[in-house]
């Protein structure tokens, strides 16, 4: 049976890919004898360091791998680059500020609770009636309480309240309770309150313009 400088080359591909050692001739192997191996065979064979008189003598590469069986190398995975994250969810002092507000007047409540709490505040600094940053709106007097006294637990609570802070800064969220300026505890009736516009009761806290 012979085969051509084809079937040589392909197989001494095989063999420098895998290291596959010279083995005996066994069925389903390609070899030919010294008289039918052409001069550019001869020369194939060279560079592999045999000679004619190997493949009579039934010294072969094992085994001869049809050119569309040869595995293409599988690709390198993808590099993933994860997003960067923001350094303590883009904290800074307002947000901080308003994260403790949020915390403190509202902790209990629910997310639509907390946000017009915080929605409350961003009206106040926007307003010109109030101090125009959140701390200040915070420590003003007789109104919340002094935030930087207050340091609660960095919890699932605490992570919470900051996402809201986040989301009344940047006006995500659309108002919960439109224009408010003032709240109280549902429990309370402060006599302040009696001449404010009510716009809404929402969880524990009464709101008003």
């Amino acid at each position: 049976m012979a085969f051509g400088r084809k079937t040589i080359a392909v197989a001494l591909t095989a063999a420098a890919l895998s290291g596959a050692a010279f083995a005996p001739y066994a069925p389903g192997f390609a070899y030919e004898s010294e008289a039918e191996t052409s001069d550019a065979d001869g020369a194939l064979l060279a560079e592999a360091g045999l000679t004619a008189s190997d493949i009579a003598n039934d010294r072969i590469i094992e085994p001869v791998i049809a050119l569309d069986e040869v595995a293409e190398p599988a690709p390198a995975p993808e590099t993933v680059i994860p997003e960067p994250v923001p350094a303590q969810y883009g904290m800074d002092d307002e947000t901080e500020c308003l994260a403790k507000i949020v915390l403190h007047e509202a902790g209990n409540q629910s997310r639509d609770g907390q946000l017009a709490v915080a929605q409350v505040v961003m009206n106040r600094v926007n307003s010109g009636r109030f101090a125009d940053t959140i701390c200040g709106v915070a420590l003003q007097r007789g109104q919340f309480f002094n935030v930087h006294a207050y340091n609660p637990p960095r919890d699932a609570r605490w992570d919470r309240a900051v996402e809201i802070a986040l989301d009344a800064r940047h006006a995500t969220s659309a108002p919960v309770v439109a224009d408010a300026l003032f709240f109280h505890a549902a429990y309370a009736q402060p006599s302040f309150f009696r001449s404010r516009q009510r716009v809404a009761r929402l969880g524990d806290h009464v709101f008003y313009r």
